[in-house]
């Protein structure tokens, strides 16, 4: 029998163990590949399902290898290093890197204020797929 059967039900293992739902239901069905040894326990202590010591515990270098788990970004100033690997960035690249991300972020409001736009059209008026309004 499973940990949710046993317990009784996604709510209120999620209840138990102070776990949003979502999360929970990824880690006991398998979606996530990686769970941190601090989830774990608070299921494994608070439902009483087991032992820490049950499971094959890996190191970072371990998911590396495997191919689940890449290592995170460390951003100083104008170096970047992930990993093993290090590279430097030049002012320029940062500043293309600052203006491209604000350009994006832009188009994104704008594309979020039409969507909003059509939404409020279509609840006050009579408008098609496209958003334009029928007289």
């Amino acid at each position: 029998m499973d940990v949710k059967g046993r317990v009784g039900g996604w709510d209120y293992l999620a209840w138990l163990t102070e776990i949003r739902v979502r999360q929970l239901r990824r880690v006991m069905t398998g979606e996530t590949k990686t769970v941190t040894m601090g989830t774990m326990d608070k299921v494994v202590t608070r439902t009483g399902y087991g032992d820490l010591d049950d499971w094959v515990w890996f190191t970072a270098e371990d998911l590396e290898v495997l191919g689940i788990w890449k290592p995170h970004l460390v951003c100083e100033g104008t170096t970047r290093v992930a990993g093993r690997e290090g590279w430097v960035m030049s002012r320029a690249d940062l500043k293309a890197n600052a203006k491209r991300r604000k350009k994006e972020k832009k188009a994104l409001e704008r594309r979020k204020k039409k969507r909003a736009e059509i939404e409020w059209a279509k609840e006050f008026f009579w408008v098609d797929e496209e958003g334009n309004r029928i007289p």
